[in-house]
């Protein structure tokens, strides 16, 4: 097989992956690097890798792909080993990979990377999928507007001193903007909620990556209070049909999570897995 870096292919994309990744890959601003692998003319594995300032000299293998004929010959294990070397001398440090997977040790997408030298990464979470209006629990209603009217003042990026929101341990990229959320006192962020959307077919998505709170934020809290805000800020400028994706790695925070909002939809694992580019 011949591996060749390549144009991001909307049609293939589009064919093949969930509308988010589309819209990732093909965003004009995006850091992408395309490879494929071609065996007698004909394109039989794809990959896609990305990088954010959050993730260092690191590297996000953001989408796989192997058309189903293919399947099970070591294809995408050649094309991957090709892309490490390639990222290699591109002064890569690590490839990292996030799975999101049903709380399943076995799953053949884990197993895929940890049989090819990918170690699992000390952090992982849950990935949370609600239909909005079906999220919040009528009985918390109250308790919830009640404890809104005491926090800090909510403010949006637009708002925000650059400066500030740079020195948080959270980031906040491009598309992150126009749905994020921060909480200040005395001129301060004291809370964030990192969010952006996209479309899945016709509903759109609120995506809440990261809720951070300071110590004190943490003790008074502010958690629940502020993705409510965060939520109620998105449905008006989304939609009030929208689907929320909420990710947690808080194990405090997801108990909070369940005893104040419906059950989820769906629960995914957040599995997250990197493999180190620094020695050969």
């Amino acid at each position: 097989m011949n591996c060749y870096v390549v144009q991001p292919d909307e049609e293939l994309l589009a064919a093949t992956a969930p509308e988010s990744i589309v819209a990732d890959v093909m965003d004009e601003k995006a850091d992408i690097l395309c490879l494929a692998g071609v065996e007698e003319g004909k394109l039989v594995t794809y990959a896609v890798f990305s990088h954010s300032a959050e993730s260092g000299n690191g590297v996000w293998l953001t989408y796989l792909f192997t058309a189903e004929a293919y399947r099970e010959q070591g294809f995408a294990t050649e094309l991957l080993a090709y892309a490490e070397e390639y990222l290699r001398k591109k002064k890569a440090s690590d490839i990292l990979v996030r799975i999101l997977t049903e709380p399943d040790p076995a799953s053949e997408y884990i197993h895929f990377f940890t049989k090819r030298g990918y170690m699992p990464l000390t952090l992982t979470g849950r990935c949370l999928v609600y239909e909005y209006r079906d999220m919040l629990d009528p009985g918390v209603f109250q308790i919830l507007n009640e404890k809104k009217a005491h926090l800090p003042k909510i403010r949006h990026f637009a708002d925000m001193d650059r400066k500030l929101v740079g020195m948080l341990p959270v980031t906040v990229s491009g598309e992150d903007q126009e749905l994020s959320c921060f909480l200040t006192q005395k001129d301060e962020i004291c809370g964030a909620a990192i969010a952006c959307s996209y479309e899945n077919g016709d509903v759109p998505v609120l995506c809440i990556k990261e809720i951070w709170l300071n110590d004190d934020a943490r003790k008074k809290g502010f958690f629940l209070p502020l993705l409510y805000a965060a939520t109620e800020e998105a449905k008006k400028r989304l939609s009030e049909t929208m689907m929320v994706q909420l990710f947690i790695k808080d194990d405090a925070a997801l108990h909070g999570l369940f005893q104040m909002f419906n059950p989820p939809e769906q629960e995914l694992l957040v599995q997250e897995y990197m493999k180190s580019l620094r020695t050969k």
